[in-house]
């Protein structure tokens, strides 16, 4: 039969390991957040270096106006591919 301490420390050990995978989960959540970010901002930033509005930059890349928001607002998120793809298509055109 355990004592008191033996279940303070079991229990403590289950909270530490409960604690330990709230916060890799909370790690995981905020590195999420920072690479979308990241997307976003190179985005907005690729569009802004060709001194473009939203609504010439859909038309130029074939973007829909609505998905470049959403995307420089952060609502939603590209594949990581999409900003060096727009990317190669600027410096193709010679426009960056």
């Amino acid at each position: 039969m355990k004592s008191t301490f033996d279940e303070f420390i079991t229990d403590d050990s289950e909270q530490k390991k409960l604690f330990d995978q709230e916060y890799d989960i909370f790690l995981l959540s905020e590195q999420k957040a920072e690479k979308e970010l990241s997307i976003a901002m190179k985005i907005k930033g690729l569009r802004e270096r060709v001194k473009m509005s939203r609504k010439e930059f859909s038309e130029h890349t074939g973007i829909p106006v609505r998905t470049l928001e959403d995307w420089e607002a952060g609502r939603r998120t590209p594949p990581e591919y999409i900003p060096r793809l727009i990317e190669y298509q600027l410096k193709y055109e010679k426009l960056i």
